[in-house]
């Protein structure tokens, strides 16, 4: 590693801050989603959260859901909003034929375009309930509204936008990120059993206290 502490070294100068980026931005929305689908991807679980902090769960659900709508919207953005630049998947692309030969740049340009069809209904979600509060969408009267975002869609979404980027890193690092597995300490699977064994723990008190004057569970 370079002693500046950048990451990608072998990227051209131009593309390594807006690589990082990317690559953070990449990163934080796999971690969420996989933190998602621990805490609420198993329907035989929500007894668990209901016996616990119910509201609590429903706040991080509501937050995890709005970040990872925002994540999805940053990465998809165009390269500049009016006159101002994006660090963003397209940002990216663009910067590619400086330093990549037609076939490679050509192969990016159609995964990113795939990747934002993909990202369509995200990204409208992202424009009409969270970045912006859309009048006609907030009172239930629009024309067209939100469509639906499946689970599957989001983890084609995800395995896109890895694949975009690894390709990438591949061509300037000769490596990959395994965006699906990111290193965490603990993870939401960890906080369920940890809150059934505190159920459990409880019931087991319960008991023992009952049994003492008697009462039978």
């Amino acid at each position: 590693m370079a002693d500046d502490g950048k990451r990608w070294t072998d990227f051209p100068d131009e593309l390594q801050d807006i690589f990082e980026g990317l690559w953070q931005e990449a990163a934080r929305l796999h971690l969420n989603w996989k933190l998602y689908l621990d805490l609420f991807g198993d329907p035989g679980k929500t007894d668990v959260l209901n016996a616990t902090v119910p509201s609590v769960f429903q706040l991080i659900e509501e937050n995890l859901l709005a970040s990872m709508t925002v994540s999805f919207g940053r990465l998809i953005d165009p390269s500049k909003t009016g006159k101002k630049d994006n660090l963003s998947l397209a940002r990216l692309v663009e910067s590619l034929p400086a330093h990549c030969d037609d076939v490679f740049t050509r192969s990016a340009e159609k995964r990113l375009a795939v990747i934002k069809a993909e990202c369509e209904p995200i990204s409208a979600h992202r424009n009409r309930r969270v970045a912006h509060n859309d009048l006609a969408t907030a009172i239930s009267y629009h024309d067209n509204p939100l469509p639906g975002i499946g689970r599957e869609r989001i983890s084609n979404a995800l395995k896109m936008i890895a694949d975009l980027m690894n390709s990438i890193q591949l061509h300037f690092e000769n490596g990959e990120t395994a965006y699906a597995h990111g290193i965490q300490r603990g993870t939401g699977k960890v906080l369920i059993y940890l809150l059934e064994q505190s159920l459990e723990y409880d019931r087991k008190q319960r008991g023992e206290e009952l049994a003492k004057y008697g009462i039978a569970k």
